[in-house]
């Protein structure tokens, strides 16, 4: 079950700066241990960048990944990825497949495109900051 999350809130995250996307992603991501993407009848959604590399949506609540589903992504629902999943399983595919992961994208597109080794090493370690 993802974290209560009030309009106030939404909005405010929303409005934040991409890094400040990324920072509030890796710190929920790692609280509630789940990653939400969206996933249609024909499988993940992905994106592109300028550079065509292949980049993986993702988001920390489901509601943040179901305002970016329109357009090519109109048949697509947020999806739940547990943590352990993703480290263990997701984050050696997108490696071994050279893709990227944008990090919080809103509906004007804009989002944190970084490698899935940045995103696991900063979520290991914002992981072993909680635990201490």
């Amino acid at each position: 079950m993802p974290y209560k999350l009030n309009s106030k809130h939404f909005q405010n995250v929303v409005q934040m700066p991409a890094g400040s996307r990324y920072d509030y992603f890796i710190k929920r991501v790692a609280d509630w241990q789940d990653i939400w993407s969206l996933k249609s009848a024909d499988g993940w959604t992905t994106a592109a960048d300028e550079l065509c590399h292949k980049l993986v949506p993702v988001w920390p609540h489901p509601l943040f990944a179901e305002m970016c589903a329109h357009g090519e992504r109109s048949n697509a629902k947020a999806s739940k990825i547990a943590l352990c999943e993703w480290l263990d399983e997701w984050i050696p595919s997108l490696i071994e497949n050279g893709e990227l992961v944008a990090v919080f994208p809103v509906p004007d597109g804009t989002g944190t495109p970084v490698t899935p080794q940045q995103v696991r090493d900063d979520l290991r370690r914002e992981l072993r900051r909680i635990e201490q």
